[in-house]
């Protein structure tokens, strides 16, 4: 039997990446090359000007900026309310 070889991504070197193709499906790639095959969130964070932007969120609570790069988890994610649906 022989092995699978794994295509490590240059830019995964550093670490852990979500891509996006042009239909925007997300997909993680492992540091080792692997893809990841849990789900993958969308979250809402509010910057400093006030303005709107994402993060990605994944199931095994792994964080990831709107490029794609991995980050801690960010203390200004909007929270909606579940009491007060509009």
């Amino acid at each position: 039997m022989t092995q699978q070889q794994v295509i490590i991504p240059f830019s995964n070197l550093e670490g852990d990446r979500i891509y996006q193709n042009l239909y925007g499906t997300l997909e993680l790639i492992n540091k080792n090359g692997r893809t990841y095959n849990g789900s993958i969130e969308t979250k809402s964070i509010k910057l400093k000007s006030g303005s709107l932007s994402y993060v990605y969120k994944t199931k095994d609570n792994r964080w990831f900026d709107k490029t794609g790069m991995p980050i801690e988890q960010p203390k200004n994610l909007v929270t909606r309310d579940k009491n007060t649906d509009d």
